[in-house]
């Protein structure tokens, strides 16, 4: 019985080995691609919890100015958008204070121009590109909506690797303010 043992094969094959390659590298590509869409995710939740901040700071900067925001004065609709040069955002609908507020006494209104035009530049300082716009409805209490749009790259594109990869999506954030 020892000498039957002993002429069998011992140890793995050639192609036993080679297919245990086969296999390991196939689940090397999954984790690879896992990886992938993981940091796609990370960089557009990362984008977007940005937006929520600087939507929040604006509202806030809103309920210190209430006074304006509040009064029924304010234009119908104010756009923030970005500039086509220069840092400074493109604003519609409210006059952009030059004056420095945090230096000097200004009226309601030069603080919320002034307000607005900071705003703008760290939202596109944050999130290059990007759009606001702001409308109030008055009320009891007054609400104000912001709306910030952005683009940025399409996670299924990037994820599915047959779409475009630089192919961008349209994105958007809404927060409404009770002031």
């Amino acid at each position: 019985m020892n000498a039957a043992r002993s002429s069998r094969p011992r140890g793995f094959s050639l192609l036993e080995v080679l297919i245990a390659l086969v296999v390991l590298s196939i689940g090397l590509l999954g984790v690879a691609a896992m990886q992938a869409s993981a940091l796609s995710s990370t960089g557009g939740s990362q984008v977007e919890s940005m937006v929520v901040m600087e939507a929040k700071s604006l509202a806030d900067a809103m309920v210190a100015n209430s006074a304006y925001w509040a009064s029924g004065t304010q234009p119908p609709v104010v756009t923030i958008a970005a500039p086509t040069s220069g840092t400074t955002p493109v604003i519609t609908g409210l006059s952009a204070s030059s004056t420095d507020c945090t230096a000097s006494a200004c009226t309601a209104s030069q603080v919320a121009g002034y307000d607005v035009q900071n705003w703008g530049k760290q939202l596109l300082t944050q999130v290059p590109g990007a759009g606001a716009s702001v409308k109030c409805v008055a009320g009891a209490p007054v609400a104000c909506t912001i709306v910030i749009t952005w683009s940025q790259k399409s996670a299924a594109a990037v994820n599915s690797g047959t779409g475009n990869a630089t192919a961008s999506t349209s994105q958007s954030y809404t927060l409404v303010n009770q002031i």
